[in-house]
C-alpha cells in the first residue's frame, strides 16, 4: 500500500515536525505517519499505510480513544484530550483530533516530561504543601504586600531563593514602578525603584511579555543581567504578569547560592505566577473601583449637602413672597384692581411653582442622605387612591380630562408600604398623567396581582414617550419637551417615585407608545394576612 497523495512540500514539512503525526481514512485505515510517529511508537511506515488504526495500536490506546476518535469524526469537531500509555513505560500523550470529510488528522505530543513533573510535585508533600500555601495566600489576602511576602516566604525556602521584585506597569510613564521587594535595602530599592521599558531583566520583559530565565549570571556578560549581578544573584527568574492580554507587571526571583534552576522549579514558578496574575489583577480592580466609589459617594453628598442648603436658604425668602403676595390678594381695606389682582396671581403661582422645586430638592437632598424615616404600614390600595382621586380630579377637570378608576376587585388589596410617600407617588405620576395628556383625554387607573406584589398601572391617551427617551425619565430634572403643551414641571418627581419605591421594596417601569400614550406601572409587595381568600 502507498501513502496518500501528498506534494513534497507537505511531506517535507510533515517529516520535519517534532510530533507525532497520523492520518487515517473514513474506514480508520492509516495513510500517512511521519518519521515522529515511527520512532514514538516503534513502527515503520511500510509494514504501516493501510493497516487499521486500532489494530496496530492495539494495547498501546484503549477504547476511549476509540470512542472519541469515533466521535470526531461524527460530529466533524476538534477534540483534545491525554492518554497514558502504560506499554511504552507509561509515556503520556497530548491528543488532538483534527476531522476532514474523507477521515482524520491524529496528532500526538509526549507530554511524559510534564506529567512527570506534576507526579513529583504530587508525591512530594513539600511541593504540594507550597502550592496549597500559595493558592490560600492569593485567596486570603487582599493587599498586593502580604502576598508577595507570603508567597516569598513560602518558595525562599524551596527553592533557596534570596531576593524576589515586583514591578508594576505604570501606564502614564510607560514605565516599571517597583511595588514590592524582598532581600535589598531600602537604599538600594530606593536606586532600583523605577525601570524603563527594556531596561535590565525586568523591563525586557515587560517589554516583550515573555520570561526570562537568567542562569550562571556571575559568569555572564549579557548587559541585562548586569544590574541584578551586582547584587550578587546567580540564578534568576522573571516573569510578565498578564491577565487578558494587559500586562500588569513583573516578578522575579533570585538566589544567590545556586547558579540554576531545574525544570520543574521553573514550571512550579510559572504555575504561581500565572495564578498570581489573575488575583492581582483582581486586587487592582477592586481598589480601583473601591477609590471611584469613594469619589462618587464624597460628591454625591456635597451635591445633596449643597441642595438641601440652597432648598432651606431659598424657602425661607419664597413664603415670605407668598404670604405678601396672599395678603395683598385678600385684603379687604384696600382692595387691588383688576389688573394688580391679575400680576398677584401671576406672583403666587410663579411662587408656588418654585416653592415646590425647593420641597423637591429638599426630598432629594434628604434621599442621598438617608435622612427619609419610611414608615411601614398595611396599607389598602383603594383607601390611597381616593385621597390622591380628590386632589388630582379638579386639575384634570380644568383640561376636560376625564379619569376612571378601574381598580376593580384588587382595590381592597393592603399593600406594605408607607402611606405618605405612596400617596406621593400617586399623585406624581397622575400629575404627569394629566399634564401630558391633550385636552379632553382620559387617565384610567387599575391593578392586578403578580405573585406576591400588587401592580398599579395608570395609563393616559396623551402624547406618549419616544423609545431613546424612556430609560431617561427616572433621571434628576429629566423633562419631555413638548411645544404643544408648554408643561411645567422640576423633573424631579418621577426621581423621587423610583426612589421611595426602592426604598418600601417595589419597582417602577413604563410602556409607552409616541402619540398614543403612557403606562406607568409601580408594584409594592401585598400583605398576605389581608389578601381575600
Amino acid at each position: 500500500m502507498k501513502q496518500e497523495h501528498r506534494s513534497l512540500t507537505e511531506i517535507s514539512v510533515l517529516q520535519r515536525i517534532s510530533d507525532a503525526i497520523f492520518s487515517i481514512n473514513q474506514d480508520c485505515e492509516i495513510t500517512f505517519m511521519n518519521k515522529a510517529a515511527e520512532e514514538l511508537f516503534h513502527l515503520r511506515t511500510e509494514d504501516c499505510i493501510g493497516a487499521k488504526l486500532a489494530e496496530l495500536l492495539h494495547g498501546v490506546i484503549g477504547g476511549d480513544f476509540n470512542e472519541k476518535l469515533q466521535q470526531s469524526f461524527d460530529k466533524q469537531t476538534d477534540i483534545h484530550f491525554e492518554i497514558n500509555m502504560t506499554a511504552f513505560q507509561s509515556r503520556w500523550l497530548s491528543v488532538h483530533l483534527y476531522p476532514a470529510a474523507d477521515g482524520i488528522t491524529i496528532l500526538l505530543r509526549d507530554i511524559s516530561v510534564n506529567k512527570k513533573v506534576e507526579a513529583a510535585i504530587e508525591d512530594k508533600h513539600k511541593k504540594l504543601a507550597l502550592l496549597s500555601e500559595a493558592s490560600s495566600h492569593l485567596f486570603s489576602k487582599n493587599e498586593p504586600e502580604e502576598i508577595f511576602d507570603s508567597l516569598f516566604k513560602e518558595l525562599a525556602e524551596y527553592l533557596d531563593l534570596d531576593v524576589y521584585f515586583n514591578y508594576m506597569y505604570d501606564k502614564k510613564t510607560n514605565k516599571l514602578h517597583l511595588m514590592n521587594y524582598a532581600g535589598i535595602s531600602d537604599a538600594v530599592a530606593k536606586e532600583i525603584e523605577w525601570l524603563k521599558m527594556g531596561e535590565a531583566v525586568c523591563g525586557c520583559v515587560a517589554k516583550d511579555r515573555m520570561r526570562i530565565i537568567a542562569e550562571n549570571i556571575d559568569t555572564s556578560d549579557d548587559v541585562r543581567v548586569q544590574l541584578i549581578k551586582g547584587l550578587g544573584i546567580k540564578a534568576y527568574a522573571c516573569h510578565p504578569l498578564m491577565s487578558y492580554g494587559k500586562l500588569i507587571g513583573t516578578l522575579s526571583f533570585g538566589s544567590s547560592t545556586r547558579s540554576n534552576f531545574t525544570e520543574e522549579e521553573i514550571d512550579l514558578i510559572h504555575t504561581i505566577c500565572n495564578q498570581l496574575s489573575a488575583t492581582l489583577d483582581r486586587i487592582c480592580l477592586i481598589s480601583e473601583l473601591r477609590r471611584k466609589k469613594e469619589e462618587a459617594e464624597k460628591a454625591y453628598a456635597a451635591k445633596s449637602e449643597f441642595l438641601s442648603m440652597m432648598s432651606h436658604e431659598l424657602r425661607t425668602p419664597m413664603n415670605s413672597i407668598l404670604g405678601f403676595a396672599q395678603i395683598l390678594q385678600e385684603d379687604q381695606s384696600e382692595p387691588l384692581t383688576l389688573k394688580q389682582k391679575s400680576r398677584v396671581e401671576k406672583i403666587l403661582k410663579s411662587s408656588h411653582h418654585l416653592l415646590k422645586l425647593i420641597n423637591d430638592l429638599l426630598e432629594i437632598g434628604k434621599m442621598g442622605s438617608g435622612a427619609h424615616n419610611i414608615i411601614f404600614e398595611h396599607v389598602q390600595i383603594c383607601s390611597v387612591v381616593t385621597d390622591s382621586l380628590k386632589i388630582i380630579r379638579p386639575i384634570a377637570a380644568d383640561k376636560g380630562i376625564t379619569i376612571h378608576n378601574k381598580l376593580g376587585p384588587n382595590a381592597g388589596m393592603y399593600v406594605k408600604a408607607d402611606p405618605v410617600r405612596l400617596v406621593q407617588i400617586l399623585l406624581n405620576l397622575l400629575s404627569n398623567a394629566v399634564k401630558y395628556t391633550h385636552k379632553n383625554g382620559r387617565v384610567v387607573l387599575t391593578c392586578e396581582r403578580v405573585q406576591s406584589h400588587l401592580k398599579v398601572i395608570i395609563s393616559d391617551n396623551g402624547i406618549g414617550i419616544p423609545l431613546e427617551e424612556q430609560k431617561k425619565v427616572f433621571d434628576p430634572f429629566y423633562r419631555i419637551f413638548d411645544k404643544e403643551l408648554n408643561i411645567e414641571g422640576t423633573g424631579i418627581g418621577l426621581t423621587l417615585v423610583k426612589q421611595f419605591l426602592e426604598q418600601m421594596h417595589g419597582t417602577v417601569g413604563l410602556e409607552s407608545t409616541p402619540g398614543q400614550g403612557s403606562s406607568f406601572w409601580f408594584t409594592l409587595p401585598m400583605v398576605i394576612d389581608n389578601m381575600e381568600s
